[in-house]
């Protein structure tokens, strides 16, 4: 028998543990537990529900771009769960200055592509914005090495947008501190566009004229918006991955401490 140890309970280790699962399914002799320090299995992924309300403490949405969720929503059965963001409700607010300011219009996640409602916008100084222009100029990085998500964002476009734009859009899909997040892994359309364009803003452009260019798609209302998440709060995918696993071990509370070599191992 196999023996295999997850340490940690977040959306990274529930995950392996279900495709663990899966094998055990089709027949696989493994023992499997997942070892989770903290008393919550989900990790950054906390639902509350409570008097008819819900809130999530950490991301409250995913972006469709990348597949791999609505994948995983699927595959556990979680299809007709998944729901998008209100077509009538497109405007984003950012709560700065002790009052809501909308984000301007043109915004491609986070990088400029119209100038006048960005021009016009409250939400930044007008020394941010020279700065986040100025991406249309600078150079290129000069290589390829990975960097944090902060550091680029504050070398493309500067701390204002970094303050003002990038983090709190980025806190409701990640919950994360953008000093510690991988450009490469996060947003690595970002980091292509640099090397392609040098410019954000031009990538940005570039990809805008490309699908302009692209055959009319067949009219009728996409499946997906920019960001989805689950009818009852992200917390349903973590919920339903521990369903989804009886065979799989789930210890809470379980802190690692060392991970040492044996002859047999680990």
């Amino acid at each position: 028998m196999k023996k295999i140890i997850i340490i940690g309970g977040g959306i990274a280790g529930l995950a392996s543990a279900y495709r663990i699962q899966e094998e055990i399914e089709k027949g696989a002799d493994i023992q499997c537990e997942v070892l989770e320090a903290s008393a919550h299995f989900g990790g950054k992924i906390h639902t509350e529900r409570f008097d008819g309300f819900l809130v999530e403490r950490g991301p409250d949405s995913f972006i469709s771009q990348k597949p791999w969720a609505i994948q995983l929503c699927k595959k556990i059965g979680l299809a007709d769960r998944l729901t998008g963001t209100n077509p009538d409700q497109t405007k984003t607010y950012v709560y700065t200055g002790k009052r809501m300011v909308t984000m301007p219009d043109g915004l491609s996640l986070m990088i400029p592509t119209k100038f006048l409602p960005f021009a016009l916008s409250p939400l930044f100084s007008w020394a941010g914005k020279i700065r986040m222009g100025m991406d249309l100029f600078l150079p290129g990085k000069g290589d390829d090495k990975d960097e944090s998500l902060a550091s680029f964002i504050r070398r493309r476009l500067g701390e204002e947008a970094l303050r003002k734009m990038a983090e709190p859009m980025l806190a409701g899909i990640y919950a994360s501190d953008p000093e510690t997040m991988s450009i490469k892994s996060t947003f690595p359309m970002f980091f292509q566009a640099e090397q392609k364009y040098r410019s954000l803003i031009l990538g940005a452009l570039a990809r805008k004229r490309s699908a302009g260019a692209q055959p009319a798609a067949p009219k009728g209302p996409s499946p997906f918006t920019l960001f989805m998440t689950l009818k009852n709060g992200l917390g349903e995918m973590t919920e339903r991955l521990l369903e989804k696993c009886p065979n799989i071990t789930f210890r809470e509370n379980t802190k690692v401490r060392e991970i040492s070599k044996t002859e047999s191992g680990w």
